[in-house]
């Protein structure tokens, strides 16, 4: 397709997205010189070839960072990276090895491929192209007044989608609506608080909604990639939560503002004359699937576009595709493996539910022993099982939430290689802590703290995978949503129970519950507003796993200057057994691979990396052109 590349091309030292230049750069030219700005906007079709420029760095999300890697997830609490001890991007991410002269979230290297990284220059880059857009638009002469509407509407919730990718990253940042030139001035232009931006956000998502021509939901796979009014409220919910979160809210109380905008942006998604979204909640392929929830995953829908799929308000136009699903994120029984990826946690793990109870294992106050009263940090070796459960620490992985077998292989569980269902063995007999041997026998799919094709936790995911791959043949999984329902039930529950609304929140709680297999017998009920605070998070580490949300939920939940005590300690399941490779024992044990003085995981988990620092570069120049100081994030 032929695409009008407008020129922003800014000087290597500026600070390109917001277009500050040290050269005279001519921005009212194409780079060839052909065609100016007036030509571009006075024709429907360059119109259109000009915004499309915009989609250009929509983040790929899945594993796509760095040779397969999600850096929310390796980070999260909820997953590890096997890639731990290798000499790559994750490894300094853990060791702590990063500065904002060298912070591995800014990595970008065009020649390996189009990782996602580089955030804070290609965001601002789109936000640009999308500024002078909007600027344009209204005196464009097009053919179809309509159509150039509909472009307008895009235009405003893609601009709102980059700003909520930013302000989730580094916090607050100037709000910037119209298009700087090489001569402008930026005396006195400042950092606007998170919650203000995201404001702005939800503000433009609503400018979007008022435009008649911009449709609910996209049916033509040929426009699969196009923005849409669901989309628009699938981020007012999350702008509106974050606005009203500790680490953004500034200590305003926005509950209430976030509680009006979450219940606009569900009652608009799940009305049957609007977004009509619904629960995924048929499974139609019983012999590949366990539950709804782990098929929905595996099905590729990019905005309901598909007939049996209304629970998908955005998703990815890239599949997980079956080399990094099976080869780099795969599990040794599949031939073909080359490493395990990232494996779930057993922090994660342990928050599944018993499903006949409907209770979590632990006691939610405290899921673990507390070593510290002040900050609540803990000891994730030692649970505080709760007996009402009925979890039984010698049979772990029996009668959990179906989303546990959903989303996880362990020991013992059952995986198709083609011919057989072959039986998971994670334990190994060689640790000389719980009384192993360099001769003991260990699982087809062992634990280990070295090798790169075996899990470091005791566990292997399964989340997005085709479950019907086997060793003669891979096929690709699902692809990331962007924003499904799922998250916008959770979003809108959270604002109620911080409003004080219990009874609808542990409604909205429960929608999603009883889709993952729970019976209405043993629904959550509302309590205290504490209690509720508690349900709600949980709710969201398990229904939300391996989709980044644990990451920013971790952050936004605590304040600057806090550290992220959830992710100081990670664990893993080592599991011992007979001669026979029967009679399994378990020990929980803290992943400990780089020997850090405090004995942490890993060093990401102190205060600082609540937020990512803005590149050195830029916040020197940004102060060197604003006149003001303050453009660095807390701690760096």
């Amino acid at each position: 397709m032929k695409k009008l590349f407008v020129n922003i091309i800014i000087a290597a030292t500026a600070f390109t997205g917001m277009g500050l230049s040290s050269c005279a750069d001519d921005l009212d030219m194409t780079p060839d010189g052909r065609m100016d700005l007036d030509a571009v906007f006075s024709n429907l079709d360059n119109v259109k070839y000009y915004l499309s420029q915009a989609w250009m760095y929509i983040p790929n999300h899945d594993f796509g960072n760095y040779f397969f890697e999600n850096y929310m997830i390796d980070m999260a609490d909820e997953g590890w990276s096997v890639d731990d001890g290798q000499a790559i991007i994750i490894n300094d991410i853990y060791k702590g090895n990063v500065t904002s002269q060298k912070h591995r979230f800014e990595w970008d290297d065009r020649s390996m491929g189009r990782w996602d990284g580089n955030y804070w220059v290609r965001y601002w880059e789109q936000i640009r192209i999308l500024n002078q857009f909007l600027e344009r638009i209204e005196t464009a002469t097009c053919e179809s007044e309509a159509e150039k509407r509909q472009l307008k509407a895009e235009a405003h919730v893609l601009r709102a989608f980059y700003y909520l990718q930013l302000v989730k990253l580094y916090g607050d940042l100037p709000i910037i609506k119209d298009v700087k030139g090489v001569n402008s001035s930026y005396a006195g232009m400042v950092r606007e608080p998170a919650w203000k931006v995201l404001q702005f956000v939800v503000e433009d998502c609503e400018a979007a909604m008022e435009i008649e021509e911009l449709p609910w939901r996209i049916t033509d796979l040929s426009n699969k990639n196009r923005m849409t009014k669901g989309i628009a409220c699938a981020i007012i919910s999350q702008a509106s939560l974050f606005a009203a979160s500790p680490l953004y809210c500034h200590e305003e109380n926005l509950w209430a503002y976030a509680a009006e905008k979450n219940k606009y942006a569900y009652e608009n998604l799940v009305d049957p004359n609007k977004g009509g979204h619904k629960l995924y909640t048929q499974l139609k392929d019983p012999k590949a699937y366990n539950s709804a929830y782990q098929e929905y995953f595996a099905t590729t829908s990019y905005a309901g576009n598909v007939a049996d799929d209304d629970e998908t308000i955005w998703g990815s136009s890239n599949k997980y595709r079956a080399e990094g699903l099976y080869v780099v994120n795969g599990i040794p029984l599949i031939n073909g493996i080359f490493k395990a990826g990232i494996c779930p946690t057993q922090n994660l793990v342990d928050a599944y539910d018993m499903l006949a109870t409907g209770k979590p294992i632990y006691h939610l106050e405290k899921p673990y022993k507390v070593i510290d009263e002040a900050t609540g940090e803990f000891d994730p070796t030692q649970p505080n099982i709760d007996p009402a459960s009925g979890y039984d620490e010698n049979k772990p992985y029996e009668g959990r939430d179906p989303r546990f077998y959903a989303n996880t292989a362990y020991n013992g569980a059952k995986i198709n290689t083609g011919v057989l269902n072959k039986t998971v063995e994670t334990y190994n007999n060689t640790n000389p802590e719980y009384g192993g041997t360099s001769t003991g026998k260990k699982g087809n799919c062992f634990v280990d703290k070295i090798a790169r094709n075996n899990t470091r936790t005791g566990y292997y995911n399964r989340k997005y995978h085709q479950f019907k791959e086997n060793n003669s043949t891979r096929y690709d999984g699902g692809n990331w949503k962007f924003f499904r329902l799922g998250e916008v039930i959770l979003n809108y529950a959270e604002t109620l129970v911080e409003t004080n609304d219990l009874i609808k929140a542990m409604e909205m709680v429960n929608k999603i519950r009883n889709r993952a297999g729970f019976s209405t017998a043993v629904d959550i009920k509302p309590t205290t507003q504490d209690y509720g605070r508690l349900v709600v998070r949980h709710e969201r580490q398990v229904e939300l796993c391996f989709e980044e949300h644990r990451y920013y939920d971790s952050r936004r939940w605590g304040k600057h200057g806090e550290n992220i005590w959830e992710e100081k300690y990670k664990t893993g399941m080592w599991i011992t057994t007979d001669a026979s490779g029967k009679n399994p024992k378990y020990h929980r044990f803290v992943i400990n691979t780089y020997n850090l003085p405090d004995g942490a995981s890993q060093a990401c988990y102190e205060a600082k990396y609540r937020l990512v620092p803005i590149p050195l570069k830029e916040q020197q120049n940004l102060e060197q052109q604003t006149g003001t100081t303050g453009w660095q994030n807390w701690g760096w």
